[in-house]
């Protein structure tokens, strides 16, 4: 059962797509963006329990067989790191176009998973945010100190 268990963890329902214009376009408005050498992120906080993931692959990253290569690697990398993601994320990844080779599996996959973790710590729900900022303000200035 255990393994029956894990393979469902590692599925990719269509309930984690964003495949919704208006979702896109929420995601470039608000959300954050970070790059590597390999992918562009822009991330923004959704409403529901889960994270979900768009892509968008221009011609610029080659023609059909090297786009749907992109997409399928992206797609299996969020796929497999999904269980650690943070939830509550809408992202919408884009591979870099300078990259001019042939994308790999394992580097994409660190790639989404570092991104990932970092535009969450850049994200965190405003109530976090003000708990913060009321506590550097009861803090004193190291100046105020006798």
């Amino acid at each position: 059962m255990s393994n029956l268990a894990a393979k469902k963890k590692l599925t990719f329902p269509k309930s984690t797509h964003i495949r919704s214009r208006l979702d896109f376009a929420r995601v470039y408005d608000q959300g954050s963006r970070l790059s590597d050498a390999i992918l562009l992120l822009t991330a923004a906080r959704n409403d529901e329990p889960q994270t979900r993931i768009g892509l968008s692959v221009s011609k610029r990253c080659g023609n059909a067989v090297h786009r749907n290569r992109w997409k399928r690697l992206i797609r299996e990398a969020f796929r497999l790191t999904r269980a650690e993601m943070p939830s509550g994320l809408d992202l919408v990844v884009q591979p870099r176009s300078g990259t001019g080779t042939e994308p790999d599996a394992l580097a994409v996959r660190r790639s989404l998973a570092s991104l990932v973790k970092r535009v969450a710590k850049r994200l965190t729900p405003p109530e976090n945010q003000q708990v913060t900022a009321e506590r550097n303000l009861e803090q004193p200035l190291s100046s105020d100190r006798s």
